[in-house]
């Protein structure tokens, strides 16, 4: 099969029935799926409204607009759907691995403000394990060698430390590309991206 022309690899956003983000998929597969009846193109920007492929087709690209060409015709590109059946949705929560927990603390030293670089970053326990803390996104952050020892097996109160921010569980992000490779219809996308779904609940490893 030869390669999408560019205009049909755009992103498209998924909804479920219940206009909950369900996934990103091509132009391609998003045509597919509503020339199949299987789904709505939604409009971002002319009031969230739904139309079938018979009646999306008729629509006409307004100005430079991106569009998918077929022969002679120019169709607009679907940067929303909504799937006419499907209710359900995927747990897409963020790993609680090392890597995501120095990414949310920006490799910085979470106690003296410090970015030694990432072999001189160790991850802590602000309530030490040995006093009942456990190992979730609330109670770990990264510590440098210096602070990590002078902390050591107490509590901040205990040593008189603090900390720059409080921790907090990452939130999921459905789209990860950079900022400049967002398709047009971004800014009407996180009006259906409902950040407090995305948020995980992440179990510690003590549970």
């Amino acid at each position: 099969m030869s390669a999408l022309p560019a205009s049909l690899q755009n992103p498209t956003l998924v909804l479920n029935k219940g206009w909950m983000p369900v996934n990103i998929t091509t132009a391609y597969d998003a045509v597919k799926l509503t020339f199949a009846g299987k789904s709505k193109v939604i409009d971002p920007f002319l009031d969230f409204q739904q139309f079938t492929w018979a009646d999306w087709e008729m629509l006409r690209p307004k100005g430079d607009e991106q569009v998918i060409r077929s022969g002679d015709l120019a169709f607009r590109i679907p940067w929303v759907i909504i799937l006419r059946k499907y209710d359900k949705y995927h747990d897409r929560g963020v790993n609680f691995s090392r890597r995501e927990l120095y990414r949310r603390d920006d490799f910085q030293c979470q106690y003296c403000g410090c970015r030694p670089g990432s072999k001189e970053l160790s991850v802590d326990h602000i309530i030490p394990r040995s006093q009942g803390g456990q190992t979730t996104w609330e109670n770990c952050v990264l510590a440098c060698i210096e602070c990590n020892a002078k902390k050591a097996d107490y509590t901040l109160q205990q040593v008189g430390m603090s900390l720059l921010r409080k921790p907090y569980k990452p939130r999921h992000k459905l789209y990860k590309g950079s900022r400049h490779r967002m398709p047009p219809a971004w800014k009407s996308w996180e009006h259906l991206i409902s950040e407090a779904y995305w948020e995980v609940e992440l179990e510690n490893d003590n549970a």
